[in-house]
Formats: C-alpha cells, sequence, structure tokens
C-alpha cells in the first residue's frame, strides 16, 4: 500500500497491518502500557469509529 511504503521510505517499521481499525485500535490497548500513546488518523469516518468505540471502552472501564 501506498502508505505502508510512505513508512518505510521514512524509516518506520512496520510489524502488522490491519484492515479494520476497530481491530488495530482493541490490539493497540491491549498492549499499551501506562503512558503510552495510541495514534489514529485516517478519515474522519475511520477516526469516528475509533474515537466512539474508546468513548464506550472508557464508560465501561469506570463502570467496573
Amino acid at each position: 500500500s501506498l502508505l505502508r511504503s510512505k513508512f518505510s521510505e521514512a524509516e518506520i517499521k512496520v510489524e502488522v497491518c490491519y484492515t479494520s481499525p476497530l481491530n488495530a485500535f482493541e490490539t493497540a490497548l491491549s498492549q499499551a502500557k501506562e503512558g503510552d500513546l495510541i495514534v489514529v488518523y485516517g478519515s474522519f469516518y475511520t477516526v469516528s469509529q475509533v474515537m466512539a468505540y474508546q468513548h464506550h471502552f472508557l464508560e465501561q472501564k469506570e463502570i467496573k
């Protein structure tokens, strides 16, 4: 993909590539440690899906 080739040109190593933004975000959340930053970018549609999921995830975490 074009994005992957741009990462390569910038010497950014890509270990895994997801076809679903939500799957990628869930994996990032499960692997993140305190203080880590998860960056989501793309179209408004892509980012809004992840933001809605994050909002729901944080609400569920507060309830427990």
